[in-house]
């Protein structure tokens, strides 16, 4: 009896030793395969192209598990679209496209799908369902090459290890728009719970390990936090009368109401302006709403010719029998919309959450490093790294949704750890200190050029372009996007104001 009681004991010994055994030791990460969105394509300065795209989160990931075959769709100089970049410093800054032509892809011919699936502007449902980008190709081509789905294909390379970072185009385009509504500038919650759940449920298999990504406080980007909800002068300060800070006028809302017959009233606290604001766009004269006097009391600035009138918030056009619904873009997120948008984002990684966790993957909580980013920053070697617009370092140079080399370096710096911790691996951390010092942009120049102007680098065509990567819900919708609609909309109330 004595003899059978230790053979008892020494197997529960042996299983007890083997259930603290190092989760690493059940992670294996020789095969690792990205699905994602614009972050993990290492989508940058309005472009793909190869010197950012080998820091893309996912390729820097690659990297630091050692793996030396990690492939990715790179496009050559000067990108696809065409990269952004700062074309001249004297006479004055000009930004925009640094070349006439585009790049090409340097990978194509690749046999096998890539390691990196990841699609500019892909929503979750795209990872699953989106073939092609139809009768005009695109990124998704590019990226698929008629292969089947972002989703078939990742599974058909069978790999270890998974990240899937859909990590805001499915409500960004409330943000660009001022206006939030579902269906038309955010998925619904239980379109995404459904689409989300199956994504996950196929990725789940014996052995396999993986992070879900979710979204960032849409506070981190600098679209949404850049313009001060008060009056500021050329150099961002913000202009004090009589020892106060004069706040900009909207229109109001249902819960921010303006006065009986008052038309603009001042901005609540909490309130975002986007970077649409001072926008130039032609039909203003090449000027912004706010340069002609949109959101700015006549008391301060009585010579503007549109002091007084309200910077719009987004409307929507209802589709008729024989019309298309249609998004009149605004500038002004009443801080009940934030709301809104802050509470679709948290209810969104509370699913991605529930979906990784039922299905064997760990939940990566981009939506609290984010707010300790937009607090903090990064320094490294006394080099502060933040998300100030143009600036900061954290953002690709002169643009507003898109991480730089740096931010996706970051990023990836993060997730590493947080695979340390959670499946108690020891992942070497990426160097940061050598994408500090890699120039990510191929034209000559300096960022060291003195006050910047937001209107330099963020224009009509900018924002457009904000709407192209990230469309509205439903393909029928269209964009009314035109300067005019903020001068119509000064006489009249808007087309449809959406019920909140």
């Amino acid at each position: 009896m004595k003899t059978q009681i230790r053979r008892v004991a020494t197997l529960l010994s042996v299983c007890a030793a083997l259930a603290a055994a190092p989760l690493s030791a059940q992670v294996s990460f020789s095969k690792y395969v990205a699905l994602g969105d614009s972050y993990g394509a290492g989508f940058s300065a309005g472009c793909l192209v190869q010197r950012n795209q080998q820091f893309s989160y996912p390729a820097t990931l690659a990297r630091q598990f050692g793996i030396t075959d990690f492939q990715q769709p790179t496009v050559s100089d000067p990108g696809l679209p065409t990269c952004t970049g700062l074309k001249t410093i004297v006479p004055s800054v000009t930004f925009g496209l640094i070349s006439t032509k585009t790049g090409l892809p340097t990978n194509l011919t690749l046999a096998r799908s890539y390691d990196n699936l990841s699609v500019p502007g892909y929503k979750i449902a795209d990872v699953s369902d989106k073939l092609t980008d139809g009768a005009v190709p695109g990124v998704t081509d590019l990226i698929l090459r008629g292969k089947g789905s972002a989703l078939n294909q990742a599974l058909s390379l069978n790999p270890s290890f998974i990240t899937l970072g859909t990590i805001g185009n499915d409500i960004l385009s409330a943000g660009g728009a001022a206006l939030f509504l579902d269906g038309v500038t955010v998925t619904p919650l239980p379109l995404f719970t459904a689409k989300y759940n199956a994504v996950a449920a196929s990725l789940k298999a014996s052995g396999r390990n993986g992070v879900f990504i979710g979204t960032p406080d849409a506070r981190l980007i600098p679209l949404a936090s850049t313009i001060k909800p008060v009056l500021t002068d050329a150099t961002g300060s913000v202009v004090l009368v009589g020892g106060n800070p004069v706040p900009l006028l909207g229109p109001g809302d249902a819960a921010f109401p303006c006065p009986t017959g008052v038309s603009a009233c001042p901005l609540p606290a909490g309130t975002l302006v986007t970077l649409g604001a001072n926008a130039p766009v032609a039909a203003l004269g090449g000027k912004s709403l706010l340069a002609v006097g949109f959101g700015i009391p006549c008391a301060v600035a009585p010579t503007l010719t549109q002091c007084g009138r309200p910077l719009p918030v987004g409307t929507f056009i209802p589709p008729t029998a024989t019309t298309p619904g249609a998004v009149i873009p605004g500038v002004v997120l009443y801080p009940d919309v934030v709301a809104q948008i802050d509470k679709r984002i948290q209810d969104m990684n509370a699913v991605v959450k529930t979906a990784a966790e039922a299905n064997g993957f760990k939940y990566f909580d981009f939506y609290a490093l984010s707010q300790d980013l937009i607090v903090n920053g990064r320094t490294y070697g006394g080099i502060h790294i933040s998300n100030a617009f143009v600036t900061g370092g954290m953002f690709a140079y002169g643009d507003a949704v898109h991480m730089s080399n740096i931010g996706y370096t970051i990023l990836a710096d993060e997730i590493i750890q947080f695979i340390n911790a959670t499946y108690g691996t020891s992942i070497e951390r990426p160097n940061v200190a050598a994408v500090l010092f890699t120039p990510d942009v191929p034209a000559p120049g300096s960022t060291a050029i003195g006050a910047l102007t937001t209107s330099d680098f963020f224009t009509e065509e900018t924002w457009r372009g904000l709407f192209e990567e990230f469309p509205l819900q439903d393909a029928s919708m269209k964009i009314v996007f035109s300067g005019e609609s903020a001068l119509e909309s000064a006489d009249r109330a808007p087309v449809v104001r959406v019920k909140r």
